[in-house]
């Protein structure tokens, strides 16, 4: 089947050049991950150029084409083409009719262009001019209400070409790096279930907590492969000039053997464990709006609106957290602080008969898990937990600003079924860390001298 690249596609080249391989190798329709937060480049411009009258083409090439002919404005262009034997379908943000020309208008939301924004506007470009398009290789580029002009050249895409053209001759995928969109990527059990030898040949870097400054330490003292981390001993030379090594060797060991390590027996891990609980979940976008709690397996939820009193309804919320009478769970601080800073703004006392668990605290203290990530997703999904909505942080905040400009409900009941699955997915983490027997997952509670073996202290 013959690749078709759009703007997705080039999203994942440098996002994760893995994910671009694999789709390269398979068919598109696998590939399911797409870019958030469109509509908010948008509605930027139309904020920026006020006084501008739009035709929104709706990225459809018809439309495209008709306000092309008539010189219009338009946000939302699409154009198909084929460029050097590849073919592609892309869309930008808007095209400004200006001096006899249009001109191209792509919005960001990264501090500084990345190189994706120069070959998305280098191939619209080459595409535009292949249709007799007139247009101008200076592109405007907007961030919030900075607007920067750029002159885009064939060097652009020289890159691309290049870049794509290495990943096509591989033998095999590249490393598999990690990053936000492998939450919800298809390809994820093609990263995930890799084999011990090939574990033990990735770089350092694979390991959570190594950056490159960290690689460059490792690196000084012979440490390149994740076999190389698991066999250098543990000396108090090594220890003094490599912080955290200690932790890096168990993480390397609980990635290679694809096998989680307990510092704790699963018994010991929450105090107090009554087998029951609430599990709590914040929605936010610039500040909470929306609340979730998972009780007895019943989901309840408020939500935080403009059009009613924000004291009544916070205080409705606390209410409710006050008289939990069992362990209210989350995953990460954020719950907690809200709840203590919306307690400040109404002026309640926090305190309550229950205590408040931060999962997150208890994996990157007493647990190792064989990922690259900790994130609750990462996680849940190795658990064989799974979302029922395609949505993550980002994405959920475009979802939010969707059902607040259009009212459709739709919007409100995706993010509720999302807000649910945090919850739940939170209830699947406490589970597997106070009874991993009841899982699938292979674990290793370590004793004082299985870590001595694993780390070969000298």
């Amino acid at each position: 089947m013959e690749n078709l690249i759009g703007n997705n596609e080039i999203y994942y080249l440098f996002t994760c050049p893995r994910m671009f391989y694999f789709y390269l190798k398979s068919d598109r329709e696998d590939v399911v991950v797409e870019n958030a937060l469109e509509k908010d480049r948008v509605m930027s411009i139309r904020e920026y150029f006020k006084n501008i009258i739009w035709v929104d083409s709706k990225k459809d090439p018809e439309i495209t084409e008709r306000a092309i002919f008539n010189r219009r404005d338009m946000l939302n262009p699409l154009l198909e083409g084929q460029i050097d034997g590849e073919n592609f379908k892309l869309s930008i943000h808007a095209l400004l009719w200006k001096k006899d020309k249009f001109h191209l208008v792509i919005s960001h939301l990264s501090r500084r262009l990345s190189k994706r924004h120069l070959i998305l506007a280098s191939l619209f470009l080459k595409i535009a001019k292949q249709n007799d398009i007139p247009v101008s290789t200076n592109v405007l580029f907007l961030r919030k209400k900075s607007l920067k002009t750029k002159r885009i050249t064939e060097n652009e895409l020289d890159f691309f070409f290049n870049e794509l053209r290495n990943l096509e001759n591989l033998d095999g995928p590249p490393t598999a790096s990690g990053n936000r969109i492998c939450n919800f990527c298809s390809f994820w059990e093609k990263c995930h279930n890799l084999e011990t030898d090939d574990r033990k040949n990735l770089p350092v870097v694979q390991i959570r907590g190594i950056g490159s400054s960290v690689e460059k330490m490792l690196n000084n003292v012979g440490v390149f492969t994740l076999k190389d981390l698991l066999d250098i001993p543990l000396t108090t030379e090594l220890s003094e000039e490599i912080k955290n090594i200690v932790r890096f060797k168990l993480q390397a060991y609980s990635f290679v053997n694809n096998t989680a390590l307990f510092l704790l027996p699963p018994e010991e891990m929450i105090k107090d464990d009554d087998k029951s609980g609430v599990y709590f979940d914040i929605e936010a976008d610039e500040s909470p709006y929306l609340f979730g709690f998972l009780e007895d397996d019943a989901y309840k939820y408020y939500l935080l609106e403009k059009k009613f009193s924000r004291t009544n309804q916070i205080n409705d919320i606390l209410s409710y957290v006050r008289n939990i009478q069992s362990n209210l769970y989350h995953y990460c601080e954020y719950e907690n602080r809200i709840l203590r800073q919306l307690s400040n703004e109404v002026k309640i006392d926090f305190t309550a008969d229950r205590q408040m668990i931060d999962i997150y605290e208890l994996f990157i203290k007493k647990v190792y898990t064989p990922l690259r990530h900790y994130s609750l997703k990462s996680i849940a999904k190795w658990l064989g937990f799974k979302w029922r909505v395609g949505l993550d942080g980002r994405s959920s905040i475009q979802e939010y600003r969707r059902w607040l400009n259009t009212g459709n409900n739709k919007h409100l009941e995706a993010l509720l079924l999302y807000n649910e699955d945090d919850c739940r997915a939170t209830k699947v983490l406490k589970n597997w860390i106070t009874e991993p027997e009841k899982f699938n997952q292979k674990y290793l509670i370590l004793k004082k001298g299985d870590v001595d073996d694993i780390l070969k202290r000298k």
